[in-house]
């Protein structure tokens, strides 16, 4: 009420300045009249304004009493309602009570029967346990192994379940309980019983499955059966329980061991092999006999086993590892006694893993891989490997010191190569039977031995001790050698179809044929070794014989005498080698006299070595293409354009075609240029010594790869150095 007062004070007061406001002027009375009809306006607008606002107000206040109205009756209905709520509250509480205590008698009922119902099974244990025993006694059918082990497996499930309720109310008791273990015992005996007779089934396994694959299935089913229950036990955190047996792993144990009990009596006669050594090979063949029988058998009884058992268990896989590993017992005590066995025995056990191969060594592994078997491997090779070097040198010594035969068309030859690739071929053959890992390993020894074999003759034909005879037999063997490698080259294919033997025997076939090009170049050397030559090559380019055609006639004569027993002796390409080399010594030697023997140059001297240059041409065209012939025979004529050069230019520029083919030092010429100075006038010794001091400028560009060889041996009845060494630097040509 107060605040109603206290705004109509402030109203008027309001009203009262703006009055003042309205009239502050005497001009401001003059609008009075019009002022007033204004205050009307608005007096009326905020009349209506108000009862506007005082109806809508009022209206509210009206909604609100009737809404309160509404409010005050629902909470007097609520409040019935709950109290009714408490009543029903306090009856549910008495309900819950006594349905706590019906659980509790529902409880100790349910427990009180399955006590009783326990201590029934309990008691009829026993009698279970004889009916389990009962249904084994049929376990020569395939049902019977089944049933009884399916009941008793129920049994045996009731005990367990006893003996932790046992367990548990003993845990709960201060007193103890009493022992029901008697009753316990006789489940445990005639499981122990099933089990007895599982493993029995599973340990004749092999034998079963031949004759009553049905038995060996149902001791499978039970041992799968049981599987089952370990992987459910398992799966639940029961991993511990005695109910989970491991049976397969078991069953596996058990097969292993009776191959390995099947093995037994074998590895026990093996073991006496160690000690014995006179009867060795027969115990051997026996032990492998009786291994053998073992082989076949598993072998033919795989397709019948297979099918009786699970894929899981690898059946096939199983009997290959155990069996191989049984074999690797029985041959690692024979390779312990290898170097005891014959050969033949060792070929005798190889062959025996080969006829068994493709079943031992079913993972893809070789034959060297099994134990024991190395050892055999290495004391046959290790014993053939000597024998044939033995061969080889007894057949070397006949060779070299025997005379050679002659073949039907006359050529020389010795029977060595012939008796060594047979020996080597019988060799081959033999190990044959041991398979292709011995075959690779003979093949290796038996390419080493024919390169031993040409290293042999090699550093044996170098000897100036070998008669000619012997030289040309060499030389012929090597050739015949070559075709007896292709033989062998094509035996080692048919026995060994992987090996790739072309390029080595293409590279022996090079070798033996060099040995015999280096035989019959020999053959050569020592026809020039003969004493007979000697003299003559002392009377070359000076005596009266010489310029008669003598010495030079006899030197060719006695080649030719030489040449026809070689055309009987030697086959036509080593005799087209041999003349070549006899060329070569021929011209060589003649250089040597010339350079070192001469002694006057005159015209006369030049016609006398065109004839002979003629001679020794047309002698070796008989045996040798004229265009080698004319190569071999150029020395001689640029020798004779040296000697007849008439100028410094004209000698330098022969002596520069003599370089092209001999590396002849200006000090080799000092003899022929010195016979120059005394037989013709128009060269003095200031001509000659200018020629040699050009010729040692043009000779210095070549110093530096000049080289004398000494391998070559020089006729010994020449002592003359100025000869030895104008040989030796002529041989270089070649």
């Amino acid at each position: 009420m107060s605040s109603i007062t206290t705004q109509a004070i402030e109203a008027r007061e309001k009203a009262a300045q703006r009055l003042k406001g309205l009239l502050a002027t005497s001009d401001d009375l003059a609008r009075l009249p019009s002022l007033k009809e204004d205050n009307e306006v608005e007096k009326t607008s905020a009349q209506r304004q108000l009862r506007a606002v005082f109806g809508a107000n009022t209206e509210h206040i009206l909604s609100g009493l009737e809404s309160l109205k509404r409010a005050h009756a629902a909470l007097v209905k609520f409040d019935a309602v709950f109290s009714q709520m408490s009543t029903i509250c306090s009856k549910s509480i008495e309900v819950i009570e006594t349905d706590d205590t019906l659980r509790r008698l529902a409880t100790m009922h349910s427990n009180i029967s399955e006590t009783l119902q326990s201590t029934e099974t309990v008691a009829g244990l026993p009698e279970a346990a004889l009916k389990a025993e009962n249904m084994l006694q049929d376990s020569d059918t395939a049902v019977g192994l089944i049933e009884s082990h399916a009941y008793l497996s129920q049994v045996e499930g009731t005990v367990h379940r006893v003996k932790s309720t046992l367990e548990l109310l003993q845990d709960r008791q201060s007193y103890q309980l009493p022992s029901l273990e008697t009753y316990f015992v006789q489940v445990n005996n005639a499981m122990a019983k099933i089990e007895y007779r599982l493993w029995s089934i599973v340990r004749s396994f092999i034998s079963l499955g031949n004759s009553r694959p049905e038995i060996l299935v149902s001791a499978l089913r039970v041992i799968e059966t049981q599987e089952v229950v370990d992987a459910k036990l398992l799966a639940d955190g029961m991993g511990d329980s005695p109910l989970r047996k491991g049976w397969r792993r078991r069953c596996i144990q058990n097969m292993s061991a009776s191959i390995a009990e099947s093995f037994s009596d074998i590895l026990q006669r093996c073991s006496k092999l160690l000690s014995s050594e006179s009867n060795s090979g027969r115990l051997l063949r026996s032990i492998l006999s009786d291994a053998h029988e073992k082989l076949v058998q598993v072998h033919a009884s795989t397709n019948r086993l297979i099918p009786c058992f699970p894929p899981v268990y690898h059946v096939e896989d199983f009997l290959w590892h155990e069996y191989r590993g049984q074999t690797d017992n029985i041959l690692e005590i024979i390779g312990a006694i290898s170097t005891q066995l014959s050969n033949n025995d060792i070929l005798f056990t190889l062959d025996w893993i080969q006829r068994h191969d493709q079943y031992l060594l079913q993972d893809g592994s070789g034959i060297e891989q099994m134990r024991g078997v190395d050892a055999l491997l290495e004391t046959y090779v290790h014993r053939m490997d000597e024998a044939l070097r033995n061969w080889l040198k007894n057949i070397m010594n006949a060779d070299f010191k025997g005379e050679p035969s002659h073949d039907g068309d006359g050529r020389l030859y010795t029977p060595g190569p012939q008796d060594m690739f047979r020996l080597i071929e019988e060799q081959l053959s033999a190990a044959e039977t041991g398979g292709a890992v011995l075959l690779e390993k003979v093949v290796s020894v038996m390419e080493g031995i024919v390169q031993d074999y040409a290293s042999q003759y090699e550093s044996r034909i170098a000897s100036d001790s070998n008669a000619l005879e012997v030289l040309c037999a060499v030389g012929n063997n090597c050739l015949r050698i070559c075709n007896l490698i292709s033989d062998l080259n094509d035996m080692i294919n048919t026995v060994l179809k992987s090996r790739e033997t072309e390029g080595f025997t293409k590279s022996l076939q090079s070798h033996f044929k060099l040995i015999a090009k280096q035989s019959s170049e020999m053959c050569g050397q020592v026809v020039f070794m003969d004493p007979g030559f000697g003299e003559l090559f002392s009377l070359l380019c000076h005596s009266d014989d010489w310029k008669r055609g003598i010495t030079t006639g006899s030197m060719l004569a006695t080649l030719d005498d030489f040449l026809s027993d070689f055309k009987i002796w030697l086959d036509e390409f080593l005799l087209n080698v041999l003349a070549t080399s006899m060329l070569i010594e021929c011209v060589s030697y003649y250089m040597a006299a010339l350079l070192s023997q001469t002694r006057h140059v005159n015209t006369e001297t030049l016609s006398f070595l065109k004839r002979d240059t003629d001679a020794i041409r047309e002698y070796f065209n008989r045996y040798l293409p004229s265009d080698v012939v004319e190569n071999e025979c150029q020395i001689l004529a640029d020798v004779g354009d040296f000697l007849a050069s008439d100028s410094v230019e004209a000698f330098v520029l022969s002596y520069s075609a003599l370089l092209e083919q001999a590396p002849l030092s200006p000090m080799l010429l000092v003899g022929i240029l010195n016979a120059r100075v005394a037989s013709q006038h128009d060269m003095t010794k200031a001509d000659a010594r200018e020629v040699l001091a050009s010729c040692r400028e043009t000779f210095g560009d070549r110093s530096s790869v000049a080289k004398f060889s000494t391998r070559q041996s020089v006729n010994p009845s020449i002592k003359n150095p100025a000869f030895i060494s104008a040989l030796n630097a002529i041989r270089q040509r070649h």
